[in-house]
């Protein structure tokens, strides 16, 4: 943190340390608290702990939490270790919460070089809350007190027919509730509801105009990310440098399933493309080897660790889930982003090499640190990705060419059957 504080602001702090929080919301009696703090949470050769707050010496403390509803895995991995030392299940609405809290010598340092170093450095504002605190403001009696992160709802939550009498009105629900849905599918959402067919099906069991519940649902299956809106439309392409114009209608059919199609027809090594999780070549008689990449730019562009990390462990499931299943054996990467250490006008989001550590931990701590490991990457360094990063993950798997009996590359996924 020192490091990064030096090289991302030219803040000079003279010493941090860092102290994991555990905020523990289940009746627990004393002789089990001191259990867990003992043979679950501390590890006695390099670790101090206490239910009160450490002593240790700052100028300022930085405490950095989840939001409330973001999903807190270490928190619940702490759950499940307590009910595991402790033999017991902890009744519904049990939960525990992780969190930090930095203790940051620097006698030069201001409130705003604190925000500053929390808002850029140590938290993301997506995902992720802090609280500044300096040592008139600290009571060493309570600490940063207990903050728990949970969703509490002021109300009941309810299904809500909403009324679409015309484009115009759907068009501002969308906007309203954020739904961003296509202009182009609103026509079609609303013939799809007022279709006499379908009302009598859905005035049958009690339906009649769509639930908020509906459009939300419409509204993420029908967004680019889940239906590659982008990939199926119309382009209307002209060439400059020849004024050749062409039109290309599907992207994804005409650029990307047309050669790979072509190429398997031509290739007896090509197995299985683009029905299933991931594609499958033949590796030699009797195994086959699974492979397939995504991209994580945006996540990782907003959030550069969360990004990466479940970029990469995303696309781990996908040889897992070919066929009848293959077996991981690697994961690769590669990252494409701005000048390291750019210096220009410009302001990302994330200054490229805030985002370059960052992907660079997602990775490491969902690659190798997982059990898979990453041997191949690549990086490319240039301007033009100042705006928007590229992260690529690809995942690697082998499998037998048959089990037991079948084709391995071929399943039916429905009850009963595999």
């Amino acid at each position: 943190m020192r490091r990064k504080a030096a090289a991302y602001f030219g803040l000079v702090l003279d010493q941090v340390r860092t102290v994991q929080v555990l905020t523990i919301d289940a009746g627990l009696t004393d002789d089990q608290r001191e259990r867990i703090r003992t043979e679950v949470f501390t590890n006695p050769v390099t670790q101090v702990s206490s239910f009160a707050p450490l002593p240790e010496p700052f100028d300022w403390v930085v405490w950095v939490g989840f939001r409330p509803g973001v999903r807190d895995n270490p928190g619940a991995t702490a759950l499940e270790a307590i009910e595991d030392c402790l033999g017991v299940h902890l009744p519904p609405g049990a939960a525990v919460y992780t969190s930090k809290r930095y203790c940051i010598q620097a006698k030069n340092l201001d409130r705003a070089d604190v925000d500053r170093i929390a808002g850029e450095l140590l938290a993301n504002d997506i995902i992720q809350q802090w609280r500044i605190f300096d040592r008139g403001e600290w009571d060493p009696r309570t600490g940063i007190g207990i903050i728990i992160p949970k969703v509490i709802l002021d109300h009941t939550p309810t299904v809500a027919t909403v009324p679409i009498s015309s484009d115009q009105e759907l068009q501002a629900i969308s906007d309203a509730r954020s739904l961003a849905l296509n202009p182009n599918d609103i026509p079609v959402i609303r013939s799809y509801f007022r279709d006499p067919a379908v009302r009598e099906a859905r005035r049958a069991v009690g339906l009649d105009d769509p639930t908020d519940v509906e459009l939300e649902y419409i509204s993420q299956a029908r967004s680019d990310h889940c239906n590659h809106n982008t990939f199926r439309g119309r382009f209307d392409y002209r060439d400059l440098s020849t004024g050749d114009v062409e039109t290309v209608d599907n992207l994804f059919k005409t650029c990307i399933e047309a050669p790979t199609l072509a190429l398997k027809a031509r290739k007896d090594w090509v197995v299985s493309v683009l029905w299933d999780n991931a594609g499958a070549g033949r590796l030699d008689a009797d195994h086959y080897y699974v492979i397939t990449g995504e991209t994580h730019n945006s996540p990782s562009n907003m959030e550069a660790y969360g990004g990466a990390i479940t970029g990469i462990v995303g696309v781990y499931r996908d040889p897992l889930g070919t066929g009848k299943g293959a077996k991981l054996i690697m994961g690769a990467y590669g990252y494409c982003v701005g000048p390291r250490n750019y210096a220009g006008d410009l302001r990302p989001r994330l200054h490229p090499r805030r985002l370059l550590d960052g992907v660079i931990e997602g990775v490491r701590d969902g690659g190798n640190k997982s059990g898979i490991p990453t041997p191949f990457g690549q990086v490319l360094f240039h301007p033009g990705y100042l705006g928007k990063c590229l992260v690529f993950v690809t995942a690697l798997g082998l499998m037998p060419a048959r089990v037991a009996g079948t084709p391995a590359e071929e399943k039916v996924t429905s009850p009963g059957t595999w």
